[in-house]
């Protein structure tokens, strides 16, 4: 059975003091009038050859309108992002930062196997 974990990495993401104005959401700003936002979607919730182990991943994207506030929003979801358990995977290179859309826009991916019966991700 596949389990939700969309409103934990909400709940994870929400409590952090940006110190910059920022919104969370599941998905991508529509247009630059949104203003900086912080946006993450599941991008693997999978079995494992353990029926109680899956598999699952998160992609947090950064959007943001000026270059100190997105590095500095980064170490911040970073930091909560581990302090939670799961391990980077993948952080998009700074060559791409400018996003077509106008956005700074930085991508890192999250995850790690889940026991589905404690909710404790492990190893």
């Amino acid at each position: 059975m596949i389990q939700n974990y969309r409103d934990d990495i909400k709940n994870t993401l929400q409590s952090i003091d940006y110190g910059v104005d920022c919104k969370v959401k599941m998905a991508f700003p529509q247009s630059l009038a949104e203003g900086n936002t912080v946006s993450f979607y599941e991008i693997n919730n999978t079995a494992t050859s353990n029926p109680i182990v899956d598999d699952i991943a998160f992609q947090v994207d950064l959007w943001f309108l000026k270059i100190e506030d997105l590095f500095s929003v980064l170490t911040l979801v970073d930091k909560a992002m581990t302090e939670k358990g799961f391990i980077r995977q993948f952080a998009s290179p700074d060559s791409m930062l400018n996003d077509t859309s106008g956005y700074l826009r930085k991508s890192l991916r999250y995850g790690r196997r889940v026991d589905t019966l404690t909710n404790r991700l492990i190893d």
